[in-house]
């Protein structure tokens, strides 16, 4: 499994705040792909009888690498640990000259390359992106010491100098070099690296799936998520080895695993359909920022559908979901304003959202603009 990294704790406080600070808990990751709500509710009003009420569109989650934003409060703390980490860095480096202090700042770019690795398992990319911003403002010159450990066998410094070169930190971009450091790591069995390196090793099959099931047998959500999705998607379904690894992955707190098993369970696919175990998985992920989750659990709320039917709550998540960009989640915005689904009718809303999700390819929408003069568009 993925660790939080200790080594420098006596060194640094402020950048142990940060590491313990960054590293995720399942609770807060969790999260699936659907749609369901948590906001105040209030009686939600029939549709006006003039306006019949189109079918919910619904979105099969997406493939594995799903964006998840954590919320604003943890992004908020996130931010404020990564500027004190700064600050600090920069004392230090102001006593670079001192080898105690230039191998401390090495650390710390290690400790947090595994954190921005480990964010980026679970599809914390919001988080991720946080971290980065460090390493431009702190780690000046840090390279060539990054480079000589990674020689002398340090997984995690050849892991950290993978990262760099992947995100183009510190360095210029070059997936080249950064596939050779994560294969590097990977000897050490370092399970961050293992994954690196599996996606390097795209399109040859055999040496793929080898180090993709090392890494998921080492708790590597995202190694998971894959292989669970493998047996699942191939035209026999291995429902067993599905379930096995997507349950996995959902432990973890990977969202889109969650999504995905959210999915299988509200369609009975290849399973006894499960609205309230559709609903739990969708409600995680949904929280955790996935956008196809919080469509498809405002569905849930709804229809009534695993959880107690709230018009407010459901409009709550179709809202979050259609300003993620989500075009089905625009397009049942768009319809809530239409009818009053959860909210006050609003026409002129109810145009705004439609005519993006019809622009965007969702037939529905332009099926309803077309069907009511009073919001259809020249």
């Amino acid at each position: 499994m993925i660790q939080r990294p200790t080594q420098i704790i006596a060194l640094l406080p402020c950048i142990f705040l940060l590491v313990a600070a960054l590293t995720p808990t399942p609770a807060a990751a969790r999260s699936v792909k659907h749609r369901i709500a948590h906001a105040p509710a209030h009686v939600s009003a029939h549709p006006p009888a003039q306006i019949p009420a189109p079918q919910v569109v619904t979105v099969a989650p997406e493939s594995v690498m799903t964006f998840i934003a954590p919320n604003v409060a943890y992004q908020q703390e996130l931010r404020q640990h990564a500027s004190e980490a700064r600050l600090q860095l920069e004392k230090y480096q102001e006593q670079a000259k001192r080898e105690p202090f230039r191998q401390l700042i090495a650390e710390t770019a290690i400790a947090l390359a595994r954190q921005v690795e480990a964010y980026e398992a679970l599809s914390q990319n919001d988080a991720a992106g946080i971290l980065l911003e460090v390493f431009p403002q702190g780690f000046n010159d840090v390279i060539w010491r990054l480079g000589n450990m990674s020689q002398h066998g340090h997984a995690g410094a050849s892991l950290a100098l993978g990262l760099l070169n992947r995100h183009g930190m510190l360095v210029e971009r070059d997936e080249v070099k950064a596939c050779q450091y994560y294969a590097l790591a990977a000897e050490h069995k370092e399970v961050l690296a293992l994954y690196r390196q599996s996606v390097c090793l795209s399109g040859q099959a055999d040496g793929q799936q080898a180090v993709l099931q090392q890494a998921a047998e080492q708790g590597h959500p995202a190694a998971q998520e894959m292989l669970g999705r493998a047996c699942y998607e191939q035209p026999q379904k291995d429902m067993k080895c599905a379930l096995d690894w997507l349950t996995r992955a959902d432990a973890a707190g990977r969202a889109s695993a969650q999504a995905l098993l959210g999915w299988i369970y509200y369609q009975g696919i290849e399973v006894p359909q499960d609205y309230r175990k559709a609903y739990k998985f969708y409600a995680a992920a949904a929280i955790s920022g996935d956008r196809f989750a919080q469509n498809n659990l405002g569905e849930c709320y709804e229809l009534g559908r695993g959880a107690r039917a709230d018009a407010t709550r459901a409009f709550f998540w179709y809202r979050k979901a259609a300003e993620a960009g989500l075009p089905a989640g625009e397009f049942n915005l768009g319809r809530a304003y239409l009818t009053g689904l959860g909210t006050s009718t609003n026409k002129d809303m109810a145009k705004l959202w439609l005519v993006v999700s019809a622009q965007r390819g969702i037939s529905e929408a332009r099926q309803l603009l077309d069907t009511h003069e009073d919001v259809e568009t020249q």
